[in-house]
């Protein structure tokens, strides 16, 4: 009987190894997350997130799944916003239906941000573009005094602290209050950053060279995207696995 060429007898063993390192998680593997200074505990399947996550994807290993995870720096409630969209695919504001919503009251800006901004820090782009598109469609109702409502200088501040330069959502603050706000937005609490974009937007309105606020507004929210990938070390400084 001849002998089994070593070669062959190699590259199987080494389609054996990439099929198990490769093959997609066991829906019933799970990881505990420990959640902000409170130390709050999570069970969440491994399975929603890594499905969209690519920051979760390098966390994790088929080989090596830790079975707590330490997230410090992020708070509870936006946790759980993140993890009803990667089991659900629903946001927290989406109860909210108009065109006039008495519900409305300007929090849900801020709600949607640092779920941006932790969709921006796990790299879901799923989540961001999504979050883009909810913050816009917020914009379009009307709250209990038939006022149309804006970002707040709050949610701006938690774009602008938890993004880099030319990030879709920066640029969406600026168009939003470019077009529609007034004189009577700008407070001492704003965010000098954004002052600094917001005026750099209007004086090229003012001599043409800017495109229109509001077709910019009205476009696909795939129209928004990053200018620079997320860098994948800044995720590790972020979450502490055991």
């Amino acid at each position: 009987m001849a002998e089994p060429d070593p070669k062959r007898r190699k590259t199987a063993a080494t389609s054996t190894q990439t099929n198990r390192t490769t093959r997609p998680f066991d829906k019933a593997d799970c990881v505990t997350l420990v959640i902000g200074p409170e130390r709050n505990e999570m069970l969440v399947h491994v399975h929603y997130l890594v499905q969209e996550s690519e920051a979760f994807r390098n966390a994790f290993t088929e080989d090596c799944i830790a079975r707590t995870m330490i997230i410090p720096h992020v708070d509870y409630d936006t946790m759980t916003n993140y993890i009803a969209f990667a089991y659900i695919k629903e946001l927290p504001t989406a109860h909210l239906v108009g065109p006039r919503c008495d519900a409305v009251s300007g929090e849900e800006y801020a709600t949607s941000a640092r779920l941006y901004v932790l969709g921006d820090q796990f790299q879901n782009q799923s989540l961001k573009r999504a979050t883009l598109g909810e913050i816009k469609r917020i914009s379009t109702l009307l709250d209990i005094d038939t006022n149309a409502t804006f970002p707040s200088p709050e949610a701006i501040d938690i774009i602008y602290k938890g993004t880099s330069k030319g990030d879709p959502a920066r640029r969406l603050m600026v168009d939003m209050l470019a077009e529609n706000a007034d004189g009577s937005w700008l407070r001492p609490e704003c965010n000098q950053t954004f002052i600094l974009d917001l005026a750099r937007e209007l004086l090229n309105k003012s001599r043409g060279t800017a495109p229109s606020s509001a077709q910019l507004i009205l476009c696909d929210c795939d129209q928004y995207q990053p200018e620079s990938i997320f860098d994948h070390k800044n995720f590790h400084r972020l979450i502490d696995s055991s």
